[in-house]
């Protein structure tokens, strides 16, 4: 098939219609199948139980919906003209967080990994994480470099309770913010952030191939298994994730955390900008799951 197959498990209801519409069943089927078979929601189970063929699964174009949690100053504007950038585009465009740091004289050479601050230039290099000799500054410069060149991708989320109140509550400021604040005269850094900015919640697609491995398969089970086979391993994980999210709320009247990262060369286009919630239009959905 040619037309992109839109997997969005964010919702009960878009988790229904994504399994009916991707495998030619109906909700009610799917449904049934849940409340008579709680917290079972393997993938080879649930397509043994129906008579579905592994390659009548394969699909060539997915487009994988997910939700991230960002904040800004601009009532989204940069986002609606640029999409969303992982962490280094973010210090390196006219951004938010790039004007923000300005202000307190931080300023940041991506290639040349070099921080300056005030009348610093700070080179960011990271010890080994088994090195117990770190002083107070290398470990904040070990630190900042491990955010900026380790785990700079954009994160999202495909299925989550609330994406404004996950582990760490960052959604009130960057997590990179924290790194920064151990920085000298920089305490109160993620308070004036909090002070400035409002947070917004981005629904985006991107192509099931924008996504790192690891967001679907276990462990290293990603690097054991040639591209076909991990290929069908990756949608068996999505269908299995849809239907745990769908197991959550009959059962437990929670939501499962599903955590998507993206490549870390990888943005979201503003043409796959689906909808932009200010933190009141995003609460007022959750009830509906």
């Amino acid at each position: 098939m040619d037309e992109n197959l839109i997997f969005d498990i964010s919702s009960l209801d878009s988790a229904l219609d994504t399994l009916s519409s991707y495998l030619d069943l109906n909700r009610n089927q799917i449904a049934e199948y849940i409340i008579n078979n709680k917290d079972e929601y393997c993938a080879e189970v649930f397509l043994k139980k129906f008579g579905i063929k592994e390659e009548s699964i394969l699909r060539d174009k997915i487009m994988l919906v997910a939700l991230h949690a960002t904040f800004n100053d601009d009532d989204c504007k940069a986002i609606k003209d640029n999409g969303l950038l992982n962490l280094q585009e973010a210090l390196t465009e006219d951004t938010s967080l790039k004007r923000f740091l300005n202000k307190y004289d931080i300023r940041f050479d991506i290639r040349k990994k070099i921080l300056f601050y005030k009348d610093k230039k700070i080179y960011l290099e990271s010890k080994p994480s088994g090195y117990l000799l770190q002083s107070r500054r290398e470990k904040i410069i070990s630190n900042i470099y491990r955010k900026l060149y380790g785990d700079y991708q954009i994160n999202a989320f495909l299925h989550i309770d609330n994406a404004l109140e996950y582990d760490g509550f960052n959604y009130m400021r960057p997590e990179f913010l924290q790194n920064l604040a151990c920085l000298p005269g920089l305490s109160d850094i993620e308070i004036e952030w909090e002070d400035l900015h409002k947070p917004y919640i981005i629904k985006f697609k991107s192509s099931l191939v924008d996504y790192e491995d690891f967001t679907f398969l276990d462990g290293e089970e990603h690097n054991l298994y040639g591209k076909e086979h991990k290929y069908l391993l990756i949608l068996k994980s999505l269908i299995t994730k849809a239907l745990h999210a769908i197991n959550s709320i009959f059962h437990y009247y929670s939501k499962s955390e599903f955590v998507a990262y993206l490549l870390k060369n990888c943005k979201v286009e503003p043409l796959n900008i689906i909808k932009i919630y200010n933190e009141e239009e995003y609460l007022g959905e959750l009830s509906d799951f």
